[in-house]
């Protein structure tokens, strides 16, 4: 035998449910994260700003990693050229599919300040929590986030121009900014690599590809070299050469050679894991060129793998003109 119950009744029903649901406890709807960890829980306690920081270097890989994105970081810029089978023109040349819709520019864009939002925070951070009195720790946990402050900054200024400048952690949308004045970007860079280079080693053997103070040193005289201080970049740079731990390889092609990464000429070297990241990074790649269509050469993991061809080397201006030319 079946009951039914009438629709007054259903509700009176749902509604005393409710009402017991509400009279639980104050504990009744806390929740337990059990998927994801906080930001106050990561940026209360040492170990948890160094593993903030450690997810900082994902952008780099990200950037290199990526198919997309590797070439964009350097085309359009006087070190590489379009080559002949470029999938997106508009990343070098320049022309009017350049716009905010732009995929590769767009999401460089938002890599960019999403990881500068996450270095702020961590540089806010930082002096406010237990070292335990261990400032050599604490201080490079903020070098290493001022770096990434300073390279995001930096490369975003060549990229774009009028970029807004950000130095403070922000848990809101920031619907607006107003492009900042460049003096003052590249305050905020020059300030940040000084103070890495301060609070960095020149080597940390046991982690290939951190941050050091040589990687640092290396930014520092680009940096000075756009300012157009030629003085303080021939200083940075010859402090470089003669204090740090670098010697040139007595033959150059051991500097790209398979397994030598982290070789002793090699200043800054991002680390990629084969099996997680699937590929690798993928710049070498852009720039083999189409060795495979010379009759007789075949194509071969010796001879240079598959050949991309998108980007090839600017050519040198001579001294007698300073045309250049693309293809």
């Amino acid at each position: 035998m079946k009951t039914y119950l009438s629709m007054p009744t259903r509700w009176l029903l749902s509604l005393l449910l409710l009402v017991g649901l509400t009279g639980c406890g104050e504990g009744f709807l806390e929740e337990e994260p059990r998927t994801f960890v906080s930001t106050e829980a990561v940026l209360n306690s040492p170990e948890g700003l160094e593993g903030a920081v450690v997810a900082l270097y994902d952008f780099p890989t990200w950037m290199y990693h990526s198919t997309r994105y590797s070439y964009w970081f350097i085309s359009g810029t006087d070190v590489a050229r379009i080559g002949p089978l470029h999938e997106d023109r508009g990343t070098a040349l320049y022309n009017t599919d350049l716009n905010p819709q732009h995929g590769a520019s767009r999401e460089y864009w938002n890599q960019s300040y999403q990881t500068l939002y996450r270095a702020n925070a961590i540089i806010a951070a930082a002096p406010n929590v237990d070292f335990d009195g261990d400032e050599a720790r604490r201080n490079r946990v903020i070098a290493e986030a001022r770096f990434f402050r300073a390279y995001i900054l930096f490369y975003l200024h060549q990229r774009y121009g009028n970029i807004p400048l950000v130095t403070e952690p922000s848990e809101t949308i920031r619907e607006k900014e107003q492009p900042a004045d460049p003096a003052d970007i590249y305050r905020v860079i020059v300030d940040d690599l000084r103070f890495a280079i301060d609070n960095l080693a020149w080597t940390y053997d046991d982690q290939p590809g951190r941050i050091t103070k040589g990687a640092a040193m290396h930014l520092l005289a680009k940096v000075y070299l756009v300012l157009q201080n030629w003085q303080q970049a021939a200083q940075t740079a010859e402090t470089l050469i003669l204090q740090g731990p670098y010697e040139l390889l007595d033959d150059p092609a051991e500097i790209f050679a398979d397994n030598n990464e982290n070789n002793k000429e090699a200043i800054w070297t991002i680390q990629f894991d084969p099996q997680a990241d699937n590929y690798g990074h993928f710049l070498a790649v852009m720039f083999t060129p189409l060795y495979d269509r010379i009759q007789g050469v075949a194509r071969t993991f010796e001879q240079g793998g598959r050949p991309w061809a998108r980007m090839y080397p600017a050519p040198t201006c001579s001294a007698s003109s300073t045309k250049t030319t693309g293809g």
